[in-house]
Formats: C-alpha cells, sequence, structure tokens
C-alpha cells in the first residue's frame, strides 16, 4: 500500500519537523538564558533559641520557608525553641531555598 500524497504529504511533513526543531531550539534557548541570569541569594537568618512562632515569623519574612527535622533532647535551649538549624546563620543560600529546623524538648 503506497501512501504518497504528493506536495501536500511533503508540506506537512516539513511542517511538522520545522515546529519540532522550532520548540528544541526555543528549549535550549531558555535554559542557555536561565542559566545566565544571576540566582537571587541572602543570608540565612538567625533563628537560633527563638521560639518556634518567632522562628517562622522572621525566616517568613526572610523569604524562606521552615522545615521542622523533628526534636531533640537538650539543656542549652528552652522547650520549643530552635536548636539546631540548617544551613548555618550567615550562611548564602538562594532566595526561597527551605531553611531546616531541629526543636529543643525536655532532657
Amino acid at each position: 500500500m503506497n501512501m504518497d500524497y504528493g506536495f501536500l504529504g511533503l508540506f506537512w511533513r516539513l511542517g511538522l519537523a520545522g515546529v519540532v526543531v522550532f520548540a528544541l531550539a526555543g528549549a535550549a534557548g531558555y535554559v542557555a538564558v536561565e542559566r545566565m541570569l544571576p540566582v537571587e541569594e541572602s543570608l540565612a537568618p538567625d533563628l537560633l533559641t527563638l521560639s518556634v512562632q518567632d522562628a517562622l515569623e522572621k525566616a517568613s519574612k526572610a523569604g524562606f520557608p521552615i522545615i521542622i527535622d523533628g526534636r531533640e533532647r537538650s539543656n542549652l535551649v528552652a522547650e520549643g525553641a530552635v536548636l539546631s538549624q540548617r544551613p548555618a546563620p550567615g550562611t548564602m543560600m538562594k532566595n526561597g531555598a527551605s531553611i531546616r529546623i531541629t526543636i529543643a524538648r525536655k532532657p
């Protein structure tokens, strides 16, 4: 069964190939431009020894979401306060990146 559609078939295949090439070129251009743009960074706020509520407010104002990793026993800081954070306070990090905190609990 020969499926020769003549000029219209050729025109259709060339058009489809053109769309595919255009889409690939556009995607490659987008990736190249995105890599050249500067990444906005800020210093990680110091959340250590703050209450969870105060830490959430301070991080939110700075534009960083919080992830609570869990609780650890400690008599270094008050129960319910931030015992540790990653990244450390003052570390340069991408805007919008998450800060992981551990909350103190009674020993």
